[in-house]
């Protein structure tokens, strides 16, 4: 909801540009009307940025420390070879093939600061891409690796990327959270957090249980 309020303010400072700039390129006169020309292609350009990082922001959503942003659910279909249920907040449950021994998950984060985090805006974060991994280099150089994305890409740039690409931001932090890489097994099930130091993937069943006891 947090994040459906943010964008829409940056839309209603894109609308605001917008306005701007067609009211400006619409006026008469010649090197008045080129500059006012030139301004008002900037203000539209503000405009159409704001509303592409209002809609890309969209995707993300709000969370407090320590809660529960997805649940995957593996079985196995043959050696090596696994199906992966991803359970996301919202219900939605989304199937994914693997192939490994290993399986991880991966978020973009972004972390608030300043007045933003004295309103009480919370971390936000996009399910990035879910993938396998293979014990032995072998089998990790010979065989196929698989890789899942989450989520849809931007619309138009990576917004993430232009966060995490712009340090000097105040009042923004983009991170990437992956969860460490734990075994497949048939029939279990891990639950994954999001923390202060990224994701965590808990055991939820008595297999999982097993399965980390096991590897570790």
């Amino acid at each position: 909801m947090q994040y459906a309020l943010v964008s829409g303010l940056l839309l209603i400072f894109g609308l605001v540009f917008l306005v701007l700039g067609g009211s400006t390129l619409f006026k008469k006169g010649w090197i008045i009307g080129w500059l006012r020309g030139m301004l008002g292609m900037i203000c539209l350009s503000i405009a159409a940025s704001f509303g592409l990082v209002a809609l890309n922001l969209y995707g993300y959503k709000s969370v407090g420390n320590e809660s529960i942003i997805a649940t995957v659910g593996i079985e196995e279909t043959a050696r090596q070879q696994y199906s992966l249920d991803v359970t996301k907040t919202n219900g939605l449950v989304e199937n994914y093939p693997i192939s490994g021994d290993l399986w991880q998950i991966d978020a973009r984060i972004l972390k608030w600061r300043g007045p933003l985090l004295a309103l009480g805006v919370a971390p936000g974060y996009k399910l990035d891409r879910i993938q396998g991994r293979y014990l032995s280099l072998e089998d990790e150089r010979g065989k196929e690796r698989t890789v899942h994305p989450l989520s849809d890409p931007d619309l138009g740039f990576d917004a993430w990327q232009a966060i995490k690409n712009l340090p000097w931001l105040p009042w923004v932090d983009a991170h990437y959270g992956s969860a460490t890489y734990v075994p497949l097994a048939d029939g279990a099930v891990f639950k994954i957090y999001l923390a202060s130091s990224g994701l965590i993937a808990r055991p939820a069943n008595e297999k999982a249980e097993a399965a980390l006891n096991e590897w570790n």
